[in-house]
Formats: C-alpha cells, sequence, structure tokens
C-alpha cells in the first residue's frame, strides 16, 4: 500500500508541508516547517526544523521510558483524532529528542482524510516497531493504557507481514516469534482472545 501520494516531485513537498502544518496544529509533536523552495531542473525543497535527538530504532530499550511511550501514543491518538493517518509509522520515522519527548517525522504517504482501516494500521506498525525495541509486552501495554482497548483490538489483526512496511517486517522477522508474540500480547492488553488475521 505505500503509494506515492502525488503526480510530481513538488506536489509530494507540498503534501508533506500540508500535513505537517495540519499535525502541528492538532498538538502532535513534529518538525516546523520553514517553507517550500522550488528550484531548478524540477527539485524542491522543504525546510524544516531539525530535531536533535535519535531514531527510536537507534535507541536502547533502557533509555525509552514509560512517559516516552505514552507521550508518543498520545501523540499519534492526537494524529488520528485530526483524520491524520502517517501511514510509515516504523522505527526510522519517530524521533526521540534529546528533551526526552517524542517527535514524528517524514508525511510522505500520509494521508489527511484517512480511513479507520489506514488509522488501525498505523497502530499495527507502530506497536510492532515497539516491540522490536522495548519488547511484546511492554509496546502493548503502552498501546492500551493510551489509546484503549477497543482501538488496540482493531490493529490486532493488522499484525501480521503483509500489513508491516518492509523496515519493519524485516526487523521483526530477524527476532524469532517476535510478531505472534506482539499479536498475543496486544489481543491480552485489548481483553479479547485470539482473533483471526484480517484478509488483506
Amino acid at each position: 500500500g505505500d503509494t506515492w501520494p502525488a503526480a510530481s516531485v513538488i506536489r509530494a513537498v507540498e503534501h508533506q508541508a500540508l500535513i505537517a502544518v495540519m499535525a502541528e496544529r492538532a498538538g502532535v509533536r513534529v518538525p516546523r516547517v520553514d517553507q517550500v523552495i522550488k528550484a531548478s531542473g524540477g527539485t524542491a525543497l522543504l525546510v524544516m526544523d531539525r530535531v536533535a535527538g535519535s531514531s527510536l530504532g537507534q535507541l536502547p530499550a533502557q533509555r525509552i521510558s514509560d512517559d516516552f511511550l505514552g507521550r508518543l501514543w498520545a501523540d499519534v491518538d492526537q494524529l488520528h483524532r485530526a483524520g491524520i493517518a502517517h501511514r510509515s509509522l516504523r522505527a526510522a520515522n519517530v524521533m526521540a529528542g534529546d528533551d526526552g519527548l517524542p517527535w514524528l517525522t517524514d508525511f510522505s504517504f500520509s494521508e489527511l482524510a484517512a480511513t479507520q482501516r489506514q488509522k488501525d494500521l498505523d497502530l499495527a506498525e507502530l506497536l510492532a516497531s515497539l516491540a522490536i525495541v522495548v519488547g511484546a509486552d511492554r509496546a502493548a501495554a503502552s498501546t492500551a493504557a493510551v489509546i484503549g482497548a477497543q482501538k488496540l483490538a482493531a490493529a490486532v489483526p493488522l499484525l501480521q507481514p503483509l500489513a508491516l512496511s518492509a523496515a519493519t517486517r524485516h526487523a521483526i522477522a530477524r527476532q524469532d516469534g517476535l510478531l505472534a508474540d506482539t499479536r498475543s500480547a496486544a489481543a491480552a492488553a485489548s481483553g479479547l482472545n485470539a482473533q483471526p488475521l484480517a484478509r488483506l
């Protein structure tokens, strides 16, 4: 489902800028958009504030606090309440700022008028990405604590390879049984018995 949302480079850059501004307006921590520059030869640039910190995938689990996880899920919930699906919530697109707070980056594939399915896929992607870093149980518990059991339950059937980005799929496959463990932990945290996988 990783379709390019725009027909040209300048439209793609404008798309990212618009969604970042809309996300910021919704109260989500995103790098502030400074300007869009159209250069020669069809090149376009998006100038944003630099986030001092590291991507989630570069951090050891002990440096990721429960407060960080809670704030991250709260930001994703705010994003979804604003009607926006990120559509690429893999570890590389979540920054842990030097201030200890999460930042969401890279809105290349995001949707402004997102469907519920796209939001559920966001949850599954981030849940799987977090499980790689902090383990299945902690990832599932942090999700349920913020977004609630009902929303988590909708993501459980999407915790499968075909629903994840290539980067997350390959990373979680390197830890034997982690995806299945994450699905079980998420089902338990949502108060449900095991659910059949969604048909994709």
